[in-house]
């Protein structure tokens, strides 16, 4: 768990976590009486989220290993879809010029039981 707050209701958790992968981070709500954990978001990469003062919308910072991040607003509910607010362009002298590496990241176990990452070029991206 990355992150953990109490809603402006009082009535559940927020939580960031990278529990699935330590290349991932999704947002969770949790009721405080207990119970199980809903999935907020459901892209796989990393999210930053914020609850508007309200509590009804989510501002999410997303980005994953072959995109930037950009900025999404969505319901705070899950299986929401998200609307996407900025978008990133390249200029001639950026980055975007040159072919990025797309990685597939992984983790596999050793013989002893201990998590070991790796991560190894799958094509180019252009």
């Amino acid at each position: 768990m990355t992150g953990a707050q109490l809603s402006t209701d009082k009535r559940s958790f927020e939580l960031h976590t990278s529990e699935a992968s330590p290349f991932e981070q999704h947002f969770y709500r949790m009721p405080v009486a207990g119970g199980a954990r809903e999935r907020i978001t459901t892209k796989v990469g990393g999210h930053n989220v914020v609850v508007s003062p309200d509590g009804a919308l989510l501002a999410d910072v997303y980005s994953s290993a072959n995109r930037p991040p950009e900025l999404f607003v969505m319901p705070y509910r899950a299986v929401a879809v998200a609307t996407q607010l900025t978008t990133w362009r390249a200029s001639s002298t950026s980055r975007r010029t040159i072919p990025l590496r797309i990685t597939d990241r992984r983790q596999s176990t050793s013989r002893r039981g201990s998590r070991i990452r790796s991560s190894w070029r799958t094509g180019w991206w252009t």
